[in-house]
């Protein structure tokens, strides 16, 4: 039978057993002194057990704020035997070696023998704050995006609505496809909220529903009752039906983005009714004017003749049908205008075509082939758009010679005037604008939908600062802050951004060159141009290759380098590939969305800074694009 350990060998076991516990334990006693330190003690506040027994308690872990409080604490100990803390866990701060608190977790128990009165079992509480602040972010974070997802469907004028597979019922509307439907629907089967259409609506749905593809339709005809007793009216709608998938893949709800377009389709048909009104009109008025007996002529703003009726052609002794090339200075040769005292002057329509109208005008001309002098009386104007733009000049001439003879004087102001048609933009619609990425009660094929809204909707906004860049260039309104930058770091953070904003493609993005130098541009024209050219580069390149970037420093010149290896540029289109709304890929298998304005707006950015821009590129290669801006003196960046 083995007997029991002796005193000193469980005092070494228990020491043992405190030194490696996973809570710093610190004994003290009456006084307050330190009598234990273990090894998680030491690293808990960075004090080594030789370095602390003996000091007291106080003026190694303890906070100055705390410290009386613990002074207290321990002489009323001492007087009473009662403490208000001995056995409770308490939240509090502690003081580590350098200075820094430390939050922890005290539990502090009696001792009955030995030099510790009490030991003081500590836990880091560190880690426990951190998650704990972490998840109350997460949550603050995810209640804000679901109330501001809320607004947005509240408020956005696209009507949405959430429809799921059995019955077709409504489980959600928004507040404008309330409006738009003009009837309650939330918590009811759509075909008995629009039983008016419900054939309509059932073929769709089972379409959706049965193929999983989503279903879009513009400026559809939908024949819907004003109320729910009132008479069926003929509304247009765009809409689409997008499918949404369970987690186990089968489609079981779907939702509707719909606007009604009743008033711009309505606007469309008269435009196009006036449209048919004016071409009509304008065959009327070109035979009228070439029935006048008045002579017209019209030229272009470079002075150029492009309209001549019949009665001016045979007062001129020229082929109206064969105008071109044929100028104002040409018709003044001909003709040798005179004022009545014999000298030669300009032509009415020359004079209309500086800014000076002119209104019955008289001048003598010399007929072609005849000695004979033709008195004219003229009303010449300008021709200027809304913007009063000059477009060219009118001129319509009576021949008063006859006229004069018979003591009879008419007159005839004659005008024509230039229509510009501006055909309605067609209305865009979206069917989200706001990704949730936090929503986790969502199925994941929800998720990646509200995705794709608001890359749609982000697509949008580019769109929409592209144009206005566009007319900010054409007015001649571009403000430019250059500054110094280095040209490097601004590639890189270019290259980082569009690896995290492509979409899931085999494309990769590869630096295999970055100078350090310095240049003076405007930082937004800088990283606008950028984007475009690792946009480019990434759309039309083909899977499994990869994009190459470089920066290098060459001489006076900083040049960057974009090249990818796919689609290309045919020959005969490259000469156009920085003209303002030129697609290179038109009619292509690469004809993928855009306007045509990004490498115009490169172009211009560059080279308003005193850059230049070129590329190289063969069809089915791929292309490299480079920009070259100048670099200050003194301003090479060190590795």
């Amino acid at each position: 039978m083995q007997s029991d350990p002796t005193p000193t060998a469980r005092s070494d076991e228990l020491a043992a057993v405190l030194d490696a516990s996973l809570e710093a334990v610190v004994g003290m006693d009456d006084s307050g002194r330190i009598r234990q330190w273990n090894s998680t003690a030491e690293l808990m506040f960075g004090w080594k057990r030789s370095e602390v027994l003996g000091r007291t308690v106080a003026e190694t872990i303890i906070p100055d704020r705390f410290r009386s409080a613990h002074i207290s604490a321990l002489r009323q100990y001492r007087e009473t035997g009662r403490s208000k803390i001995l056995g409770r866990r308490i939240a509090i701060s502690a003081l580590h070696r350098d200075g820094h608190e430390v939050p922890v977790e005290l539990r502090i128990a009696p001792v009955a023998s030995g030099e510790s009165r009490f030991l003081a079992f500590i836990s880091d509480l560190t880690e426990v704050r951190r998650l704990q602040s972490a998840h109350e972010s997460s949550v603050a974070k995810t209640e804000a995006q679901r109330r501001l997802l809320e607004t947005i469907l509240a408020n956005t004028p696209a009507g949405i609505a959430l429809i799921i597979r059995r019955d077709y019922l409504v489980e959600f509307v928004n507040p404008a496809f309330e409006a738009l439907s003009g009837r309650p629907s939330r918590g009811r089967p759509a075909l008995e909220v629009w039983p008016e259409i419900a054939d309509q609506l059932r073929s769709m749905f089972r379409k959706v529903f049965e193929t999983g593809q989503a279903y879009h339709a513009v400026d559809r005809l939908v024949p819907l009752r004003a109320g729910a007793e009132g008479l069926p009216e003929q509304r247009f709608f765009t809409f689409t039906f997008v499918p949404i998938r369970a987690p186990e893949g089968e489609v079981d709800s779907l939702l509707v983005v719909g606007t009604e377009t009743t008033a711009q389709v309505r606007a469309k048909q008269q435009v196009e009714q006036l449209a048919e009104v004016a071409r009509r009109r304008a065959t009327e008025l070109r035979g009228i004017i070439d029935h006048m007996t008045d002579a017209v002529f019209v030229c272009d703003a470079r002075g150029r003749l492009t309209l001549i009726n019949t009665t001016g052609a045979a007062l001129v002794g020229l082929d109206p049908e064969r105008l071109e090339g044929l100028g104002i200075d040409d018709l003044a040769a001909k003709l040798e205008p005179l004022t009545h005292d014999g000298e030669r002057h300009d032509l009415p329509l020359a004079l209309a075509l500086r800014g000076e109208p002119i209104v019955l005008g008289r001048t003598l001309l010399r007929a072609p082939g005849k000695a004979e002098l033709r008195l004219l009386r003229s009303s010449a104007a300008p021709i200027r758009d809304a913007n009063g733009v000059l477009l060219g000049a009118v001129e319509v001439a009576r021949d008063l010679t006859d006229v004069e003879r018979l003591d009879q004087l008419k007159g005839e102001f004659v005008r024509a005037a230039a229509h510009a048609l501006n055909t309605p933009l067609a209305v865009l619609t979206g069917y989200g604008q706001v990704i949730a990425p936090h929503l986790d009660h969502l199925p994941t094929q929800q998720r990646k939908m509200l995705s794709a809204m608001q890359r749609g909707v982000e697509r949008m906004e580019e769109i929409v600062r592209d144009l206005n860049y566009v007319t900010s260039i054409e007015l001649d309104r571009v403000e430019l802050a250059r500054e110094r930058l280095r040209l490097d770091e601004v590639v890189k953070r270019a290259v980082e951004r569009a690896s995290r904003r492509r979409a899931k493609t085999s494309v990769e993005l590869a630096i295999v060159r970055l100078d350090p130098v310095t240049i003076e541009v405007d930082r937004r024209g800088l990283e606008q141009t950028l984007h475009n050219l690792l946009s480019n580069a990434i759309r039309y390149s083909n899977p499994g290759t990869a994009v190459e970037i470089s920066v290098v420093g060459e001489g006076s010149e900083a040049v960057v380098s974009v090249r990818d290896r796919g689609a290309g540029i045919a020959t005969e289109r490259q000469k156009h590939i920085f003209e303002r709304f030129f697609r290179a890929h038109v009619d292509t298998p690469y004809d993928f969305e855009g306007l045509g304005i990004g490498l115009y707006i490169s172009h211009e950015m560059v080279t308003r800074q005193g850059g230049r821009m070129w590329f190289e590129s063969v069809e089915g290669e791929g292309s490299v694009f480079h920009v070259a801006f100048p670099i200050p003196p003194i301003s090479r960046s060190t590795p």
